[in-house]
């Protein structure tokens, strides 16, 4: 397992290549991908509970943009502790059948970096991520799926291959559609701080 995730961290690390960016987001990627590389398998790892998300995933894979990255990630698709970090909230519905997340990189993660956090968020499609923030900076890159993403100034579509930059606190939320949407997230900065909706 362990060659495994250094194969991950490896594939991670080339998905987060930095060129052909706009500065702001080329900086923060380069960034994360410097963590990617430096990213240590942690021994005797035990990961937490899990929900289960494995046929989205599997769903999702069939649309990646990277080859190499969908490979690495069905090797350890198995491994994957998928979950949902959000408190419920009355009168809403519960969206942990539908969004999930799974951290990679990171200082709770199996492979460990201690100033960032790199992962997988993951959306069943035609689903609502409703507004939400976080302290920490944040690149999305999409590896599958279209979706929208919004801020209260402005809405994207952004196919597979696409970057978007959350700056710390930015009101943010996405709407997948007819795919199933799976992006590589990276954070900076509060990486401690979890994230909220508004």
């Amino acid at each position: 397992m362990s060659q495994l995730l250094l194969d991950l961290a490896s594939a991670l690390a080339e998905f987060s290549e930095p060129a052909g960016l706009p500065a702001d987001a080329a900086a923060e990627a380069a960034h994360l991908r410097r963590g990617a590389e430096c990213a240590s398998v942690r021994p005797n790892f035990v990961p937490g509970a899990r929900l289960d998300h494995t046929a989205l995933f599997s769903a999702a894979l069939e649309g990646a943009v990277s080859l190499r990255l969908a490979q690495a990630l069905r090797a350890v698709a198995d491994e994957m502790v998928w979950h949902y970090s959000y408190p419920a909230r009355p009168g809403e519905p519960d969206r942990s059948s539908a969004i999930a997340f799974a951290e990679l990189i990171g200082p709770d993660a199996a492979l460990f970096a201690p100033a960032c956090r790199i992962g997988l968020t993951l959306m069943a499609p035609h689903t609502v991520y409703p507004m939400h923030a976080h302290p920490a900076v944040e690149l999305y890159r999409v590896i599958a799926g279209e979706a929208e993403w919004q801020t209260p100034q402005s809405a994207s579509l952004l196919p597979p291959g696409t970057a978007i930059l959350h700056p710390s606190n930015l009101a943010h939320a996405m709407r997948s559609y007819d795919e199933p949407l799976l992006a590589l997230y990276g954070w900076s900065g509060d990486i401690d701080t979890p994230p909220y909706y508004l």
